[in-house]
C-alpha cells in the first residue's frame, strides 16, 4: 500500500473538486395547519468517504433544535459571511436566519454556494471539514436555518497550532532568507520532526497538522496540513491538492515562487524509518513540474494553477547556472592551484543516487549556502570509482564503505586529505564539514547563514545514513 491516505477512494473524487457535502434533501411537510414548511440535508466532506465521519462521530441524523439567537441575514452576501465566520471559528452548532428575496426551494442551493465559498477560499479549512447536518424551517423569503458541522480538530486544538507554527517559524527563518530558502528550511524541518504514520489504528489526529505537531506523526494529509501552515505562516503562497499517488488516495502541496508554481510532495520526500535521526531527506519529490509529477500522481490539473517549468535551485535570484566538476584528477588539481582554491572530490557512481545528489542538488544547494561556497573555494573533480583509479588513493583505510566518498585536498599536497566523510550527508552536514575543513577567512557569502546551521546540527556533525 503506497504512502497515501488509508482509505479507497474512487477516482471520481479527483473530478468533484467542490466539498460541498453530498446530499440528501427532504423537504418534509408541517403538521396540517402549520405554514411553516421544513427542509434539511446531510453528508460528510466527500474527500473523506464516511471513515473520517465513522472517526470524528458524524452521521446523518436530523438537525439539533434552534440555538438561541440566529445571526441575522438580510442578504446573501450576509449569509455568506456568517456562514464563513462561523466555519473559520469551527464552531460546531450555530443558527442563521435567512430574510430576503428568495423561493423555499433555493434554500438547499444558496447554503451550498455558501460553504462552497468559504472553503474554496481556504484549502486549509476545506481539509479539516468532515461533515455537516443543515434543518431550516419556514417560508419563501424567511427561514431560521440550524446548523451543525463536524471538524478533525478542535478550536483549542487549532490554537495550539496556529501559536506553535508562529514559534517554529520564528525559529528557523532567519531575516534576508528569499522564498527558496524558506521553502527548502520549512520542508527539511517537517522531514526531519514528522514520521509517517504506519499503523492501522482509528485515529483521526493522524489526518491534521495538530497530530504532526503533537505526535510527530502523520498520514499524507497531516504533512500537507503541516506544510501548508508552516508556508503561509514564513510568506509563501502554497495550495493543498488532493488527488492518487500511485494508484491511492494522496494529497501534497502546490507552491509558488517568484511567479512560478511547483509541486511539493513532503510525505514522498520522508523516508520511513524506526527512529527520527534515521533516513536522510529526499529531493525527490521537491518542486516538481505537472509532467514530472504526472509519472506516479494524477489530479484535477484544470482545478489548480500549471506548474509548467522545470525548478533550478536560484531561479527566484536569477542565479540558476548549475556548478560543474572536472573529470579529471589532475585537470581539477591545476585549475585549484591557479585560482588558489582546494579540490573537492566526489568519488561514486553515476548511477547512485546518492552521488547524483551530492553532484545535482547538494552542491546547487543555496540553503545552507554551498553553492556559493563551492565555487569560491573549490574545485569539484567528480571520479567515477569503476573508471578512474586515481581516487583509490583517498580511500585508504577506509575499508568497506558507502558512495560516495567526499574529500577536500589540498592541490599542494595531493598524497593525502584535509577531511573526508563517506555514504549519504545532509546539506546542512556536508555544509559545517567543508566549512570547518576550508582554511580561514572565507567570505562573507560563503559565510552567509554559518550561526543557523550550527544551530540547526546542534552537536550532530556526523552524516545521516539512509534508512534501508
Amino acid at each position: 500500500m503506497t504512502r497515501g491516505r488509508r482509505m479507497n477512494r474512487s477516482r471520481r473524487w479527483l473530478q468533484q473538486a467542490s466539498v460541498a457535502a453530498l446530499l440528501a434533501v427532504a423537504a418534509v411537510p408541517a403538521d396540517a395547519g402549520a405554514d411553516a414548511r421544513q427542509g434539511r440535508l446531510w453528508g460528510t466532506n466527500p474527500l473523506y468517504g464516511e471513515q473520517l465521519a465513522r472517526l470524528t462521530g458524524h452521521s446523518a441524523r436530523a438537525a439539533a433544535s434552534p440555538l438561541s439567537t440566529p445571526t441575522d441575514c438580510p442578504s446573501y452576501q450576509a449569509l455568506e459571511s456568517a456562514l464563513g465566520t462561523q466555519l473559520q471559528a469551527r464552531t460546531t452548532d450555530f443558527s442563521l436566519r435567512l430574510h430576503f428575496a428568495f423561493a423555499f426551494a433555493d434554500v438547499a442551493g444558496m447554503i451550498d454556494q455558501a460553504q462552497e465559498a468559504a472553503l474554496a477560499a481556504d484549502d486549509y479549512l476545506r481539509f479539516t471539514y468532515a461533515g455537516r447536518e443543515v434543518g431550516w424551517s419556514g417560508n419563501d423569503g424567511d427561514v431560521t436555518v440550524t446548523f451543525r458541522y463536524a471538524w478533525l480538530t478542535t478550536p483549542e486544538q487549532e490554537a495550539l497550532v496556529t501559536a506553535q507554527v508562529a514559534g517554529i517559524v520564528a525559529e528557523i527563518i532567519t531575516p534576508g532568507m528569499g522564498e527558496e530558502e524558506r521553502e527548502k528550511v520549512i520542508h527539511d524541518w517537517v522531514i526531519g520532526h514528522v514520521t509517517y504514520e504506519t499503523s492501522e489504528a482509528d485515529d483521526v489526529l493522524r489526518y491534521t497538522a495538530y497530530g504532526a505537531l503533537t505526535n510527530g506523526r502523520a498520514v499524507c494529509q497531516g504533512y500537507s496540513l503541516l506544510g501548508q501552515r508552516l508556508l503561509s505562516q514564513a510568506g509563501v503562497t502554497v495550495r493543498i491538492v488532493p488527488g492518487l499517488g500511485n494508484g491511492q488516495g494522496h494529497a501534497w502541496n502546490l507552491v509558488r515562487l517568484c511567479s512560478r508554481w511547483y509541486h511539493l510532495d513532503l510525505t514522498w520526500d520522508d523516508p520511513i524509518r524506526s527512529g527520527p535521526d534515521d533516513g536522510l531527506v529526499r529531493y525527490d519529490y521537491y518542486n516538481r513540474s505537472d509532467d514530472e509529477l504526472r509519472r506516479d500522481h494524477e489530479w484535477e490539473a484544470g482545478a489548480y494553477p500549471a506548474a509548467v517549468d522545470p525548478y533550478l535551485p536560484g531561479v527566484c535570484a536569477g542565479e540558476t547556472s548549475l556548478l560543474s566538476w572536472e573529470t579529471r584528477g589532475d585537470t581539477a588539481f591545476m585549475v585549484a592551484a591557479d585560482s588558489g582554491r582546494q579540490v573537492l572530490l566526489v568519488a561514486g557512481r553515476s548511477s547512485d543516487t546518492y552521488t547524483r545528489r551530492v553532484l545535482d542538488f547538494s552542491i546547487q544547494s543555496l540553503w545552507p549556502p554551498l553553492k556559493p561556497l563551492v565555487r569560491q573555494r573549490l574545485v569539484v573533480w567528480f571520479a567515477e570509482v569503476d573508471g578512474d583509479p586515481a581516487w583509490e588513493t583517498y580511500a585508504a583505510g577506509l575499508g568497506g564503505f558507502s558512495l560516495p566518498l567526499i574529500c577536500v585536498v589540498d592541490p599542494a599536497n595531493q598524497g593525502g586529505w584535509i577531511d573526508r566523510l563517506t555514504g549519504p550527508s545532509s546539506e546542512a552536514a556536508l555544509y559545517a564539514r567543508l566549512q570547518a575543513a576550508l582554511p580561514q577567512s572565507p567570505s562573507a557569502v560563503a559565510s552567509q547563514g554559518w550561526a543557523r546551521v550550527k544551530q540547526e546540527l546542534g552537536s550532530q556533525m556526523g552524516v545521516r545514513r539512509a534508512a534501508p
